[in-house]
């Protein structure tokens, strides 16, 4: 391979936590391993600013602010003007605004390559979503078109990137790798004492975990429910969650990955009700550590009925989704999990890591 390095940009990176920070740690400590000439270049949201080494990966963190839920890293251009040379190829890691625009221009000036992996694709939400069409149309269709290569994580996002932007270069459906960890976890044989279903995400729109919470209201079982993690719909929450007396639910805010694993080996099922996911990082956590899952069909991932209690996102569809799961036997949920599990072993990163090398190879030698 010709490139010197790879340079992965990201708006957030680990100790922020979400799908994409995890991802992409991952993924850049996987490359470590396989002896790659990787570093990272993000913002200090959860973080100090400065330069670190981490799992045997330089991360540069420069001063940012944020806005939207979007990362506005001022120095990113400036940074990548010093340190991308034409033999760099810098892998940028879409999820929010902001640092594609500043890889398309400094990729204009220093004529490096860059590979655009697209986490999560923009979806209308608030009111800055009424300026999402004329985003796509000024930044966001030229970003495609001048990357080297694009990565997506399902074939919905494949078909989107091709006809309605046209693009005619390397387009790789690629998932996000499951860290062995999850793999070799262990959960109580025993069915928890009260029932307990698991929430993890954001907690914003699309989610749905203020559909969830009314959807509790509902239901035939007892049940608990734990919600992790934290977002502007916090306050929502707790106003659902007091208003109907709830008092079955605990918010347990933001949690590091190892407290999380704490809850995949003594929760009944995890619950995944939101309206849109590209490819969450949850749902394949707790399918390789053999958790039921409850999850709204077509999200992330085209998962069978033999595989996971598929949903609708509503009020009813939950409660019917959460009843019909603990209406089965015991078995008949180890069958669910051991199906999924089948399918999430294919994306562990001993199986997925040498596409991404190749893919690096390939456009190192454009």
């Amino acid at each position: 391979m010709r490139t010197s390095r790879i340079i992965h940009v990201s708006g957030y990176y680990p100790p922020h936590l979400g799908g994409q920070e995890i991802a992409v740690q991952d993924l850049v400590a996987q490359l470590a391993v396989m002896g790659m000439k990787v570093e990272v270049v993000t913002s200090d949201l959860g973080a100090c600013a400065g330069v670190s080494i981490e799992n045997g990966v330089r991360v540069t963190r420069l001063r940012s602010a944020e806005f939207g839920h979007t990362a506005i890293t001022w120095g990113l251009f400036f940074w990548l003007l010093r340190h991308a040379r034409r033999d760099v190829i810098i892998h940028l890691h879409f999820g929010q605004f902001f640092g594609s625009e500043i890889v398309w221009l400094a990729s204009k000036i220093k004529r490096f390559r860059y590979i655009m992996h697209i986490h999560s694709y923009p979806v209308q939400s608030g009111p800055v979503g009424r300026v999402l069409p004329l985003y796509k149309v000024l930044f966001f269709s030229r970003e495609i078109r001048a990357a080297k290569a694009v990565i997506v994580l399902n074939s919905q996002h494949h078909h989107i990137i091709r006809s309605d932007y046209g693009y005619t270069g390397r387009l790789r459906v690629m998932s996000n790798g499951i860290d062995e960890s999850f793999v070799k976890a262990t959960r109580s044989p025993v069915e928890p004492e009260p029932r307990k279903l698991l929430f993890v995400g954001r907690l914003g729109p699309g989610k749905n975990a203020d559909v969830l919470l009314e959807a509790l209201s509902v239901i035939k079982h007892d049940i608990r429910l734990d919600i992790i993690g934290d977002g502007e719909y916090r306050h929502r929450l707790q106003a659902i969650i007091k208003d109907k007396g709830l008092k079955n639910v605990e918010l347990h805010g933001r949690l590091t990955r190892d407290e999380i694993k704490e809850f995949y080996a003594t929760s009944s099922a995890l619950i995944l009700p939101s309206s849109y996911e590209a490819q969450p990082m949850v749902l394949l956590e707790a399918m390789a550590s053999r958790v039921p899952i409850i999850v709204t069909k077509g999200v992330g991932m085209e998962l069978a009925a033999r595989e996971a209690i598929l949903i609708e996102p509503t009020i009813q569809g939950i409660a019917n989704g959460i009843d019909n799961f603990f209406s089965m036997p015991y078995c008949a949920r180890n069958m669910l999990t051991n199906a999924a599990f089948e399918r999430v072993e294919e994306r562990r990163w001993h199986t997925l890591i040498n596409s991404y090398m190749q893919l690096y190879g390939e456009v190192a030698g454009m």
